[in-house]
Parts: structure tokens; C-alpha cells; sequence
């Protein structure tokens, strides 16, 4: 298992903090590094992200693109 990039570390643990249900299901997903993508996606069990727009985003445009994700998982 590959280590995340700390901006996703750092973006999924605020999340855990600030809506602990949807930090939850964030921490369960497989985070896949994908730069072929514009930002991030998700099937449901797995969420590909492109780290170079996350780096270039900030931590907390990134934690609001995983809240977006993990809701397209939790409306499936």
C-alpha cells in the first residue's frame, strides 16, 4: 500500500473533525493517485484524486472535494 500525499492526510483528517460522519466514510474509501483526472472521483469504494490540483487547491478546497465525493457515495 502506497502512502497518500500529506494533502490528502491533512484534508480527510479535517474532515474527520469537522463532520466526523462524512470523515468516516472518507477514511474508508481507497485512495487511488490518478493526475489523469481534473480533480477527484468515485465508484463508491474508491476515490482516485489528482494531487497536483490538490496541491494547488489547499487543504480546504481538497476537504470540500472529498465531502462532495463521499456524498456522491453515501446517495449512491
Amino acid at each position: 500500500m502506497t502512502q497518500l500525499p500529506p494533502i490528502i492526510t491533512k484534508a480527510r483528517a479535517r474532515l474527520l473533525v469537522r463532520a466526523p460522519f462524512l470523515g468516516s466514510i472518507a477514511l474508508g474509501l481507497n485512495w487511488v493517485h490518478a493526475p489523469e483526472i481534473g480533480t477527484m472521483a468515485t465508484d463508491g469504494r474508491r476515490a482516485w484524486f489528482n494531487p497536483t490540483w490538490c496541491e494547488e487547491h489547499g487543504v480546504e478546497k481538497t476537504m470540500g472535494v472529498i465531502a462532495h465525493e463521499v456524498l456522491h457515495v453515501v446517495t449512491k
